[in-house]
């Protein structure tokens, strides 16, 4: 006897399934951001920059002990104000920004392929176990049918109704739905 349970979920179920946990789709996703992130980058880079350079020296003297104040001044301390700015013909700029778009374009497309074909192999197995699973249901149908027959036909073998022939080739059809079934 095989035992079935009867499915809780849908195919939209397993489709979101997928979509949340396939590799594929999710580094895509990453690359996407990557590029907005890199078009952020880009027009910083095109701002001025501001930097600080510091350098900061201190010769302790501890209870006497330690480097001469007269050498070393005690300290010394320097520090340094850096603005710089790159400038970009608007044609560079803007072929730049142009490069990030159209892959971001072609990541998206990418993606939305991926999506398509992960949603036709999901469906596609769906309808295979479905159609496994009808054909099951209907194996077990006719064996059972063949079995209300058998018992039939061996009353009529045994009252001469029928040859004992048929019967017998009745029951390897029988036998053969039964192992076909199980």
């Amino acid at each position: 006897t095989v035992f079935c349970y009867g499915q809780t979920r849908s195919l939209n179920d397993f489709i979101q399934y997928a979509r949340d946990n396939n590799a594929t789709l999710k580094d895509l996703q990453s690359q996407i951001l990557s590029n907005l992130v890199d078009s952020q980058i880009l027009r910083a880079t095109t701002k001025t920059q501001l930097n600080f350079v510091s350098n900061e020296m201190y010769a302790p003297v501890i209870k006497g002990w330690g480097y001469d104040e007269i050498i070393t001044n005690i300290a010394q301390v320097s520090g340094m104000v850096q603005a710089t700015k790159t400038f970009l013909s608007k044609g560079n700029l803007a072929t730049q920004y142009r490069r990030i778009a159209l892959q971001n374009q072609s990541l998206r497309d990418t993606l939305l392929l991926s999506q398509k074909d992960l949603i036709r192999g999901i469906t596609e197995q769906y309808i295979s176990t479905y159609g496994d699973q009808l054909t099951v249901e209907y194996t077990k149908e006719l064996y059972d049918v063949l079995k209300q027959e058998s018992e039939l036909l061996k009353k009529l073998a045994q009252a001469n109704v029928i040859k004992q022939t048929e019967f017998l080739a009745f029951d390897i059809t029988l036998q053969q739905q039964e192992l076909s079934y199980l």
